[in-house]
């Protein structure tokens, strides 16, 4: 955000933006914040958040509770509603991100 900060309020130069996986957050907050300064976001089977639900409910939603077991998950707004943020851990991220590396770089 720091970068999309300092550019300059110009009309006639503004940045695209590309996001892929869980790229399409950080585009998607940027565009959100930088309208002015973005001429398009480009989502590549990258997660394109909506105003209904928080980007933690498509993780929480798809996630058998196995699988999760060492992410950790916060409830700010109570238990009843969907998650407001989720840390993923270790063993999450080397099964469902990094399932297709070596293992020193999943490490």
């Amino acid at each position: 955000m720091e970068f999309m900060a300092s550019l300059p309020d110009r009309d006639d130069e503004k940045v695209v933006l590309v996001g892929h996986s869980y790229g399409g957050l950080g585009i998607s907050l940027a565009m959100e914040r930088f309208p002015e300064k973005i001429s398009v976001g480009v989502f590549i089977t990258a997660y394109m958040p909506n105003c209904q639900h928080p980007p933690a409910t498509l993780s929480y939603k798809k996630s058998s509770l196995h699988s999760t077991m060492d992410c950790r998950f916060s409830f700010d707004q109570g238990p009843e509603n969907p998650p407001t943020s989720v840390i993923f851990g270790r063993e999450y991220m080397a099964t469902n991100v990094y399932q297709h590396c070596q293992t020193e770089v999943s490490v």
